[in-house]
Parts: structure tokens; C-alpha cells; sequence
């Protein structure tokens, strides 16, 4: 199945509320489509133990494949990760949890 699309929220200098996070998907991944280099990622994690989120490196160097970054959460805590920058991380931002446990909100720069 394809990754579950993610929608962005824009911060800008008018303010933003905060957002109620979302369960990630844990089998089919997550897609942040449209990544136009400012994107940052909010992980917070609902179980007792810490686990990983990975944020997936499309393409290849020198003809090997990367394994993606590992962002790792630790337990009942949340945390925020990025700039993701669309050369390394492409247009369609991919991650996947180790957990649905694991709970997500994007944001992106506004102008």
C-alpha cells in the first residue's frame, strides 16, 4: 500500500496552534508530499519504552542504497527534528515508526 499523506501545517509571524498529533503509520509509512526544504518533523512518543522513526534517504550514493535517518524517541517524550532538505530528502518526505505509538505533526515555514 502507498504512505499515508501527511498535511503540512505553515508556521508563520501570525502564529500557528499547536496540533493535536496523529498515530503513524507503522506499516505503510508517512509521506509529507510537496517538501519544499523547510519542513520539520514532530515526534512524540505515548509508550513507555523509546522507539525509532526512520526518515527515508531516496536514491543512491556511489551505488549504494541508504538506510534512511533514525530519529529515536525516547519514552513519554517529543521531540522535533529538521530542516529536511529536499536534495538529500526528496519532494515526497517519507518516515516510518517502529510504533503506532509513535505520534506525528509536520510543519513548514511560511513567508
Amino acid at each position: 500500500m502507498a504512505a499515508t499523506p501527511v498535511a503540512l501545517i505553515t508556521v508563520t509571524r501570525s502564529g500557528v496552534v499547536n496540533t493535536t498529533p496523529l498515530a503513524c503509520d507503522n506499516v505503510n509509512g508517512n509521506v509529507v508530499n510537496g517538501n519544499g526544504g523547510g519542513v520539520f518533523l514532530e515526534f512524540k512518543n505515548t509508550d513507555t519504552v523509546s522507539h525509532t522513526v526512520t526518515v527515508a534517504i531516496p536514491g543512491t550514493f556511489d551505488g549504494v542504497a541508504h538506510s534512511g535517518k533514525p530519529c529515536v524517541i525516547p519514552a513519554s517524550v517529543t521531540w522535533k527534528f529538521g530542516p529536511f532538505g529536499n536534495a538529500t530528502y526528496g519532494q515526497n518526505l517519507t518516515f516510518t515508526a517502529d510504533s503506532a505509538l509513535v505520534q506525528y505533526a509536520a510543519y513548514q515555514l511560511g513567508t
